[in-house]
């Protein structure tokens, strides 16, 4: 007499790695996707820094701390930059 697979025999999971990496991958791709939007705040964080110090350089030494802010930074960055200089100091936003 030839033994039917019961409910717990392997045949029943026929597919389940497919379903179990078609949940999984979404879940991937948004952590992905965080870890790539922390990166470049990063890097944007850095890059203002940077901008910060040359134009408080150039406030320090007489020049113009607008234009040394905007070379300081990478060409992409440069758009959106605010550049105030006052008595105290210089802020770059």
């Amino acid at each position: 007499m030839a033994m039917l697979p019961g409910p717990g025999s392997a045949r029943c999971e026929h597919g389940q790695a497919t379903v179990a990496f078609v949940a999984v991958v979404p879940a991937l791709v948004l952590v992905a996707l965080a870890l790539i939007q922390l990166a470049l705040a990063g890097y944007a964080t850095i890059a203002a820094g940077t901008a910060a110090r040359a134009a408080a350089r150039a406030d320090y030494v007489g020049a113009e701390a607008r234009r040394a802010a905007r070379r300081a930074l990478p060409p992409g960055l440069r758009d959106g930059i605010e550049v105030e200089a006052g008595p105290e100091g210089v802020e770059v936003e």
